[in-house]
C-alpha cells in the first residue's frame, strides 16, 4: 500500500469529505478509548471487591455485630480493700477469677477466655484487670479540672481514657483506665494485657464501673 499516494488523495478531496473522514476517525478513536476504560474499570472494580472481602475477613471480633453478653455484675470486693465499691460485668466466653490481693493497696482479677473462642487471646501474656488504691502524694494530690467538671452519676470526681498506659508505674501493657478521686486516695482500674483487638469490650466494662463507683465510708 503506497501511503504516500493515499496522503496525496486525501489532499485532493472537497473539503466536506475531509470533514467526514475525521469525524469518523475521531469517533473510531473514541469507541476504542471508551471500550479499553470500561474494562480497565471492570478489572479494578474486581480487585476493589477482592480487598475488601480480605480486610473484612481480617476485622477483630470487636466490630463484628453481634454485641458482646453479659453473664452477670458482681460487687468488687477485695482483701484489705475498703471505702469504696463497685460493679463489673461478666461476659460470656471469658472467664472471670475473683479478686486476688497482690500488694497492700493492689488487687487483680485473672481473666482468660474461654476455649471456644477467639484463638488470639493464647497470644497474650495473663490479662487482668487492676484495682489499686493509693494514697495521694505530696506532689499529685491536685485533682484534674475535667474530674471536678464531670463527675460520675454518685458525685465521684474521676477521669477515664482509652489510651495505653505508659511510663511512670505502669508498663505499656496497659489498655484503658479509670481514675477516680476521693479525699485521701484515688483509685485507679486499668485493663493490664486487655484490649479490643483481643476482642475484650473495655467500653462496656468501664461504663458499668464507672456508673456504679461510689465511696461508702
Amino acid at each position: 500500500m503506497d501511503i504516500k499516494k493515499i496522503l496525496e488523495n486525501l489532499r485532493n478531496l472537497p473539503e466536506n469529505q475531509k470533514k467526514i473522514i475525521l469525524f469518523t476517525i475521531v469517533i473510531l478513536v473514541g469507541i476504542l478509548l471508551i471500550f479499553f476504560w470500561i474494562n480497565s474499570t471492570k478489572n479494578r472494580i474486581v480487585e476493589i471487591g477482592k480487598e475488601i472481602k480480605q480486610i473484612n475477613n481480617t476485622l477483630p471480633n470487636i466490630i463484628g455485630t453481634e454485641p458482646p453478653v453479659i453473664v452477670e455484675y458482681r460487687n468488687f470486693s477485695c482483701p484489705g480493700m475498703t471505702g469504696f465499691s463497685f460493679q463489673y460485668p461478666v461476659f460470656k466466653g471469658w472467664d472471670f477469677d475473683e479478686p486476688k490481693k497482690s500488694i497492700t493497696g493492689l488487687c487483680d482479677i485473672a481473666l482468660k477466655k474461654e476455649a471456644s473462642t477467639d484463638a488470639k487471646a493464647d497470644q497474650v501474656d495473663k490479662p487482668k484487670i487492676i484495682v489499686e488504691q493509693k494514697l495521694y502524694s505530696k506532689t499529685d494530690f491536685e485533682i484534674p479540672a475535667e474530674a471536678v467538671s464531670y463527675p460520675n452519676p454518685n458525685g465521684v470526681p474521676y477521669i477515664y481514657t482509652k489510651e495505653e498506659l505508659s511510663g511512670g508505674d505502669y508498663a505499656s501493657s496497659h489498655y484503658g483506665y479509670a481514675i477516680f478521686y476521693g479525699k485521701e486516695y484515688k483509685y485507679y482500674i486499668d485493663l493490664d494485657n486487655l484490649s479490643e483487638k483481643i476482642g475484650f469490650p473495655s467500653n462496656d466494662f468501664f461504663k458499668k464501673v464507672i456508673g456504679s463507683f461510689k465511696f461508702t465510708k
